[in-house]
């Protein structure tokens, strides 16, 4: 593997001295070198040459900044190379290459850590950010490394180079740093401070940053214009979403409410979700699958603790702490909606509802006939007529499920039946408010009386930032979520003055109420 940095033309058996370092600190940073991985490491920790991880353009200060792949620190204080190893290995951010720096002693060893990022980073901000992550991470090093455009002296001891040309991604960096600042008194203190010091927004006790895939855990809080993005091509982008402008009155995303009804189901015993199945039947899987699966159990009763068996049943001891003590850091996340980038079953699951949650209820109480035959379109057409007939004669209170070819006249029969019992009060439940519209106008112009709800979605009546907390909800899968928003909602204003005399108190702002005197009620299955 090829990287640029700025390094100096020849290398030193010494440190310079303070006349010295002015010439070497302009001559470094405008010699651009691209090379490969060991060649440099050992020019810089073998033969002295002094370096600057930054790629600069112009000069040595901030604003020449263009990148930055191999991140630094030094340790002076007396701290062994294996203790750090170990915390680094333990934190999943291996070491590229370690050397002694010209003032190292057998007295007291001082040396310097090279940690190479998956990706140049671009943003001055994020990567000054990365480095106040590893220094959390490593409380021991010399915490002047904080500056993006510090220059290094090489050394003449290259005592550690990991041939693998180990990478640290920055989702992982994420992870060690919380848990480093949770092994202080004030976690939650802390990491608000973190993201106040980097303009960084949080929803749930959560920063809203971690890779791409991962983006739906935040729900709707996530803002495009406020996103960066990290890294793309071959490596899975990494992302961070910076704070808006807030007025005083504004409370912000941190006082963002998360739902806390937990669902029961029984997954073991369901065979709904095929990536679900393989987890429990102990297929290995990988971290993006796990961490999915994981994101969407924590809304399960028991979810839990049935994930943590199946990990130490199938995997390893180190597997099942880790995942254990993982999980406290994803609490406050939303179920990871379903997604091709994860789940290889997504493009043919005719079950996935959005989230595996989803999918789950939603196999849990509709089962059917899966068998198939082909016949002509007339005989398809009387055949629906009939099974709906059937279906509407019958006494018994069960679901009856009628599959039926896109284009054959559904709509069309459902409103004749309809037509045909004006004695009969109907419900109609569509998807969209679009089809929910056209089947009113068809009814009224065959002279039904028809009651058509309100809908949530471009309702003036309700508050926008509510709108779309609803929708946010629903499209996760989390269908009673939005029904639990409406109702604190209501709550909030029911004694509100400027509530229209004119709406009904039992359900001020929120929808028509359904009255006995109408034919037909028309809703939507997602409010």
């Amino acid at each position: 593997m090829n990287i640029t940095i700025s390094m100096d033309t020849g290398g030193r058996k010494s440190k310079p001295t303070d006349r010295e370092v002015a010439s070497i600190r302009y001559r470094s940073a405008s010699n651009q070198v691209t090379g490969e991985l060991k060649e440099l490491a050992y020019k810089i920790g073998d033969e002295g040459y002094t370096f600057f991880p930054a790629l600069l353009e112009g000069g040595t200060k901030a604003e020449n900044y263009v990148s930055m792949q191999l991140f630094g620190l030094d340790f002076d204080d007396g701290i062994s190379f294996e203790t750090v190893r170990a915390r680094a290995e333990e934190n999943d951010l291996p070491i590229l290459f370690a050397y002694h720096t010209f003032s190292s002693s057998p007295q007291k060893e001082k040396f310097r850590v090279v940690f190479l990022h998956e990706v140049a980073v671009n943003q001055p901000e994020a990567a000054e950010m990365m480095l106040y992550m590893f220094q959390k991470v490593f409380p021991e090093c010399d915490h002047a490394c904080k500056d993006l455009c510090r220059m290094f002296f090489g050394g003449n001891d290259l005592f550690y180079y990991n041939d693998k040309e180990a990478r640290f991604t920055l989702v992982q960096l994420l992870l060690s740093f919380r848990k480093s600042i949770d092994q202080e008194e004030h976690y939650s203190r802390d990491l608000k401070r973190f993201a106040n010091k980097f303009n960084i927004e949080m929803a749930n006790g959560n920063l809203i940053m971690g890779n791409v895939d991962q983006m739906s855990v935040f729900g709707g809080f996530c803002d495009p214009s406020l996103i960066i993005y990290i890294g793309d091509g071959q490596f899975q982008p990494f992302f961070y979403q910076k704070r808006k402008e807030r007025n005083i009155v504004d409370k912000g995303l941190h006082q963002s409410k998360t739902w806390k009804r937990k669902y029961r189901i029984d997954f073991n015993k369901m065979n709904g979700c095929s990536l679900l199945d393989d987890f429990i039947n102990g297929k290995e899987l990988g971290h993006n699958q796990k961490f999915a699966i994981i994101t969407n159990l924590l809304q399960i009763t028991n979810g839990t603790g049935s994930f943590l068996d199946t990990i130490y049943k199938y995997g390893t001891r180190e597997q099942y702490e880790k995942w254990k003590s993982d999980i406290k850091y994803i609490k406050g996340y939303y179920p990871m909606k379903c997604s091709s980038g994860f789940c290889p079953y997504h493009d043919e699951c005719c079950g996935c509802m959005g989230t595996m949650i989803g999918t789950l209820l939603w196999r849990k109480t509709i089962t059917y006939d899966n068998s198939r035959y082909y016949t002509d379109i007339d005989t398809a057409q009387q055949s629906l007529e009939e099974n709906l007939e059937t279906a509407f004669e019958s006494h018994d209170k069960d679901i009856h499920l009628i599959k039926a070819q896109t284009a054959i006249g559904k709509t069309t029969m459902y409103c004749d039946l309809i037509c045909k019992h004006p004695e009969v009060k109907f419900i109609v439940i569509l998807p969209t408010n679009i089809l929910k519209e056209e089947v009113a106008d068809k009814l009224d112009i065959k002279g039904v009386s028809v009651f058509m709800t309100a809908s949530v979605r471009g309702n003036g009546l309700i508050p926008g930032e509510i709108r779309e907390e609803i929708q946010d909800a629903h499209n996760m899968g989390m269908h009673e979520q939005g029904k639990r928003i409406l109702k604190e909602y209501r709550d909030e204003i029911k004694d509100d003055p400027d509530v229209p005399e004119n709406i009904p108190v039992k359900n001020p702002k929120l929808t028509a109420v359904f009255r006995d005197r109408k034919n037909l009620l028309l809703v939507k299955t997602n409010l």
